[in-house]
């Protein structure tokens, strides 16, 4: 009876419902951005159906009194965010606000003081306000810095504080700490928007929840209903379960570890070792009790979990969950927090720096596959955060992933859907996000890999691949570079005199890719070079990175399956900031094998030495051939280079020379010179040296001379043994074998050149120009005509069908034909289009013979109508006849006969129920809009058409129908253009344009093959052709050879020739 009188006493502080919201009157918000100049951000462009929503919600706060309308100079856009369940969010964009904002330094409660306090009590209760944020006001003189607007809604701000601001946690925090002031630490604890009540008896506990929801009355503030848990013996808190019997751990943070299934691979036992590891030095006798399973890692050890490795897998699992790895929080001491995403899902550990150490809070590990890597590797950050939102809220901490991407995480712009609300999300916490190699993210990788439990033949299938490569592959080391090797005796002894002026390049900048030629950064290895090599996808901010980052590097992690030793290599890349590839762990004996090697798979391949230079093969005297290639032959070719020969005296005397010294000369020599530790000659020949980590194994790389880079191109793209593969497949096949300057640029200039492979692939990116739009006004402004056959031949000998449609009205003339000669196609579109609407004042057809006839053009000129046409290989310039042609179709083949020869008897009647149905781009039917009336159908004369009052004078009917079709026909207008506008923004979404002028050299894509040839096999790209017109933005002529006919070409089906043909013929 006591506890029903408590709670209908102090009822009116639950809400009640959405907008039944307090009003607190003790604190205000306030947003000191100094001097700075105001925010204004434009809006962004919200689609149609997320503008009514936001237009509604906007309405909705007006009215409760949220926001209200502003006239200041500040603006933010606001974000229409999809929620899981599809429902859509109102949400604000405040970064740039925050970023001029001065950060509220209020202080928070010590997280392991506030879990002592609780200690000895019995009875708890913890509270939850309802929309805390939104009960408290902000100032006036800041409410217009808050001001966000859409377009044609008008500029609004918040009479309350929103959630986005930076320092929201603050002044809740500081609100909640008046309100309750005095109670706290004795009856009560709070941490921002959490609140405890405690006592040691259930009456206490009855006193104490009334003082608490007095103050909290007095404050005009409201809770939540569903979020409070009253009168409990065992709640959560703060991440923690707290009971009677003290403060423990909550067992939901340490149950991915618990739970982690017995290992049935090499692959689980490896992740399962990894996350011990990392933590090792915490663990009393670690490598004994891991030794039974180490073994199980050894090389060309049979997997067999037996009973002491199932002690060893338990034992390690206690001592992971178990003090002093899983550590009370700290308030004085940073928090960081070690994210990673993987094929099998994502981990993450919370740390804390206490004292000098970096001890475990918790773990957290999520399942998920359906994302690309970056997506997977912020989202690991976002749930982890959320995971682990108690401690880090209110507080700055540090971020660690080995997805160097993401530490452009705030640079997007305009983010949307997914992406803008994990960014909403993250936008109130205060952090930094650091990159970490993933060789020492160890961690939070293993969480990440952590296999299922269940049978899951994905799992198996990635474990097995990632097998095949671990065992045939090891980490790479490089010699340390920047600096003078223990092997040099000398830097000063250099004659620079001795180094020709063919080494000063006229190009004094070195091009990003030529720095990262060989894939590291030497800035990581220990030297003082001025020179640093970074990453593409590190250089690159996330929404900026193009393919064309993605094929200049080497190894691509998005074109993973093109080859199992080529997805390893981009895994380990990305994982390591030192950028080691992984390399094929085999020992090089004598250093001549691979010329050897080479002349036994040679062909009769000449290049001349005195072309290779310019990149063209010329007759002359001295050729290189690869039947004749020697070692003495390589060896003179790297001594006459200019650059190479004397890179080979600098290591011949263990020299090498002071920055200073080599500041003046070209990009190519300090490009060799920064990597000089990394050179080794051996008989003569200079090679690039790559060490695995352990040291025992290398493999030697030919530096190549110029004259020798075509050479080795025409082996390993240009022959069949090269098999004109694509140009990251060629790089990875020519850097496991040589090595020079501007390597991959060579590369892909070389690929891209090539004749064979640009008349047979797609380009990288498919042309594609922006719709053209053809707006209509009214009715037979344009009509498009198009032949649908041949068709079973019927008992009266038709097989074609005619088809007119009108494009303004939607109608559509169908027609049986006989056959499809010029003729008849002349007369059925007279008889039956012409006598029963009128001359259209222009006709859209393909190039079909028929249409394209002397006969159907004179028949035009006659008539008074213009003719256009579509271009070859493009239907989609008559898209609506071409949808007509399909409805038709769709419809006749739901009422022909089994052998389909009656299909002429039901072609006037779907075309009536075509015309008598409503039209989606327009909104009427076909009918309504041709004649103002709807088509009399079978139903009506037997229940009567709709009632309408008739008009008792003939030319009020007709002054009444004028104005009527003016007035749909105007509703339609603007339907169409919307309808059209809606199909321009999605065709234009991925457009790629290419402006071609006179005299420019193109491919045509040209399907057809020749007959007795096979298509599989063809070469659809001809050329190359000349673009002798540029007749608009999407038409070409475009002409072959002197004698050719020219072509009408669309845009879409061209692509600029990158080889080296000249034009001559064309003036």
């Amino acid at each position: 009876m006591k506890l029903r009188e408590f709670l209908n006493k102090y009822q009116d502080l639950f809400s009640k419902s959405e907008s039944d919201l307090g009003r607190t009157n003790l604190v205000e918000h306030t947003i000191d951005t100094g001097d700075s100049k105001p925010i204004k951000v434009a809006p962004y462009r919200i689609p149609l159906a997320k503008r009514l929503a936001a237009e509604k919600e906007i309405k909705n706060m007006s009215e409760r009194g949220i926001i209200e309308p502003s006239t200041g100079p500040w603006s933010s856009p606001i974000l229409m965010v999809t929620k899981p369940d599809g429902s859509i969010r109102f949400c604000c964009d405040y970064r740039k606000l925050n970023s001029v904002t001065k950060k509220d330094s209020q202080p928070l409660p010590r997280i392991d003081d506030t879990l002592d306090a609780l200690s000895g009590s019995k009875w708890f209760s913890t509270l939850d306000l309802k929309s805390g944020f939104w009960q408290v006001g902000v100032a006036e003189k800041d409410r217009e810095k808050t001001a966000f607007s859409i377009h044609g809604s008008g500029l609004w701000q918040w009479k309350v504080m929103p959630f986005g601001l930076c320092n929201s946690p603050a002044t809740f925090e500081r609100l909640m700490e008046k309100v309750l002031a005095r109670l706290t630490w004795r009856k009560c604890l709070l941490f921002i928007d959490d609140i405890i009540v405690y006592s040691k008896s259930f009456d206490e506990q009855i006193q104490n929840l009334e003082e608490v929801f007095q103050r909290l009355q007095e404050a005009k503030l409201k809770l939540n209903p569903h979020k409070c848990v009253l009168l409990q013996k065992q709640v959560s808190f703060l991440g923690h379960v707290i009971s009677e019997n003290g403060v423990s751990t909550d067992p939901k943070k340490i149950q991915d570890v618990i739970e982690w299934p017995t290992p049935r691979t090499v692959k689980e036992v490896r992740s399962f070792l990894g996350l011990c590891s990392y933590y090792r030095k915490f663990v009393l006798n670690f490598s004994t009790i891991a030794k039974p399973l180490t073994k199980l890692t050894e090389k060309n050890e049979n997997f067999r979990w037996t009973n002491e490795c199932e002690i060893a897998f338990q034992k390690l699992k206690q001592a992971l969950v178990s003090a002093p790895i899983l550590a009370y929080p700290q308030s004085e001491g940073k928090f960081i927090l070690d994210t990673d995403a993987s094929n099998l899902g994502m981990g993450a550990v919370l740390s804390q720096i206490q004292g000098n150490q970096e001890k475990v809070i918790c773990y957290f590990s999520k399942s998920e596959r359906h994302y690309c890597v970056t997506r997977k590797e912020l989202l690991a950050i976002v749930a982890a955060i959320k995971q682990f939102h108690h401690y880090l809220y209110g507080r700055n901490f540090l971020v660690r992933s080995d997805h160097g991407a993401l530490r452009w995480l705030f640079n997007f712009k305009k983010p949307e859907g997914q992406m803008a609300r994990w960014l909403e999300q993250l936008a109130t916490y205060d952090f930094t996000i650091e990159h970490r190699a993933g060789r020492i993210h160890n961690n939070a990788d293993a969480l990440s890999r952590r296999p299922c439990e269940n049978e899951c033949k994905y799992c198996e299938k990635v474990e097995l691949k990632y097998e095949n490569v671990r065992s045939e592959n090891s980490q790479e080391k490089l010699p340390e570079v920047g600096h003078t090797s223990k092997n040099f005796t000398g830097t000063s002894n250099v004659d620079m005199n001795e180094i020709s002026e063919g080494t000063i390049s006229d190009d004094n900048s070195e091009s990003r890719e030529d720095r990262e030629v060989d894939g590291r950064n030497s800035s990581e290895k220990g030297g003082d070079s001025p020179f640093t090599t970074v990453p593409f996808c590190e250089l690159c901010p996330l929404e900026e990175q193009s393919c064309d980052c993605q094929v200049r590097n080497t190894i691509s992690s998005r074109n993973s399956h093109q080859n199992t030793t080529q997805s390893s290599e981009n895994e380990t890349r990305s994982r390591n900031s030192q950028d080691s590839r992984n390399m094929r762990s085999s020992s090089l004996g004598d250093d001549s094998s691979m010329l050897e090697s080479q002349s036994v798979r040679a062909r009769s391949t000449n290049i001349s030495v005195s072309t290779l230079r310019s990149g063209k093969e010329r007759n002359v005297e001295t050729e290189i051939n690869l039947s004749t290639m020697n070692k003495e032959f390589l060896v003179r070719l790297q001594r006459n280079d200019s650059v190479l020969g004397k890179l080979m005296k600098w290591k011949e005397q263990n020299v090498k020379p002071s920055w200073s010294d080599v500041a003046q000369f070209s990009v190519e020599m300090k490009f060799y010179w920064n990597r000089i530790d990394s050179l080794v000659v051996q008989n003569g020949v200079l090679y690039r040296k790559f060490e695995s980590l352990d040291g025992q194994t290398h493999e030697l790389h030919i530096v190549l001379p110029k004259e020798l880079r075509s050479l080795v191109l025409k082996e390993l793209h240009d022959n069949p043994t090269g098999g004109h593969l694509g140009i990251k497949k060629t790089i990875y096949k020519v850097k496991k074998r040589f090595f020079w300057y501007g390597l991959s640029r060579f590369v892909e200039k070389w690929c891209s050149k090539c004749d064979v492979c640009s008349a047979r692939k797609l380009p990288v990116r498919k042309p594609k120009y922006s719709m053209r739009q053809y707006h209509v006004g009214a009715p037979l402004e344009r009509i498009g005509m198009d032949i649908i056959g041949p068709l079973p031949k019927t008992k009266k000998g038709n097989k074609y069908i005619l088809v007119m449609c009108d494009y303004f009205t939607k109608w559509i003339e169908a027609v049986p034909m006989k056959n499809q000669e010029a003729v008849t196609v002349a007369r059925k579109f007279v008889k039956h289009f012409v006598t029963k609407h009128g001359v259209p004042l222009q006709v859209h057809t393909d190039q079909g013979s028929n249409f394209e006839s002397l006969i159907f053009k004179e028949m035009c000129k006659i008539l008074g109508t213009e003719k256009t046409r579509t271009t070859t290989f493009r239907p989609q310039s008559d898209g609506l006849v071409e949808r007509a042609n399909r409805t038709i179709q769709n419809m006749l083949s739901s009422y022909v006969n089994t052998n389909q020869r009656d299909w002429d008897e039901f072609l006037s009647l779907v075309t009536m129920a075509y015309n008598s149905s409503i039209h989606a781009t327009t909104g009427f039917s076909p009918s309504k809009l041709m004649y103002g009336r709807e088509i009399t159908l079978p139903i009506d004369l037997v229940f009567g058409k709709p009632v309408r009052e008739e008009l008792n004078y003939d030319t009020l009917f007709a002054s009444e129908l004028d104005e009527k079709l003016e007035q749909i026909h105007e509703l339609a207008r603007k339907r169409i253009k919307y309808a059209s506008d809606v199909q321009k923004r999605h065709y234009d979404h991925k457009v790629h344009e290419n402006s071609y002028k006179e005299r420019d050299l193109v491919w045509y894509f040209d399907p057809l093959y020749k007959q007795g040839k096979n298509k599989k096999l063809s070469k659809p790209w001809k050329g190359p052709f000349v673009v002798i017109k540029k007749i608009n933005d999407v038409i070409y002529k475009i002409q072959l050879n002197q004698k050719a006919k020219p072509k009408i070409v669309h845009h879409d089906r061209l692509k600029l020739y990158m080889g080296d043909q000249k034009c001559n013929w064309y003036q």
